[in-house]
């Protein structure tokens, strides 16, 4: 069953509300938003996914944006790679776009066409393209798999 509160500030006025999902079985999940619709929303998202038994934890992801993750690999993946400076200059680049900003759980394949754009406006070959989404992919794997980052996945919608 999920709670929500509302969150006030000082002098009394409400700035958002906090959903507090609890469900036996599962880590009690809590959430804030600005808005209450938004907040009972997420509540019912949550409560169907738990219900249903397809719940999965997507807090890191929605916690992690693509410039820590990036950060992150490069710290831990690249250097057992062959050679890596490659890889981390096509890092380097990706930190440098707005995508870069949003987080994992966040990011949708316009998101990704949007970069795809800027890329081929900046002159680069469709191979070199294809590198560069290959590592992305590759950190999206990584995060999903072994970072345990459940809601790494580009969704194409």
């Amino acid at each position: 069953m999920a709670a929500i509160r509302s969150r006030k500030d000082r002098d009394g006025v409400v700035i958002g509300y906090q959903v507090q999902v609890q469900r036996k079985g599962y880590p009690a999940q809590t959430k804030t938003f600005r808005s209450k619709a938004d907040a009972q929303a997420w509540a019912t998202i949550v409560e169907s996914e738990m219900q249903r038994g397809v719940w999965r934890d997507r807090s890191e992801s929605e916690n992690t944006t693509l410039m820590e993750a990036l950060d992150r690999y490069a710290e831990e993946i690249i250097p057992s790679k062959k050679s890596p400076k490659p890889d981390l200059a096509k890092l380097h680049q990706w930190q440098a776009k707005p995508i870069a900003k949003m987080f994992l759980a966040s990011i949708r394949g316009r998101d990704v066409a949007a970069a795809i754009r800027d890329m081929e406006a900046e002159g680069k070959a469709p191979n070199t393209i294809r590198l560069y989404l290959a590592l992305l992919s590759h950190l999206f794997t990584i995060a999903r798999k072994e970072w345990g980052m459940e809601a790494s996945v580009i969704r194409w919608n």
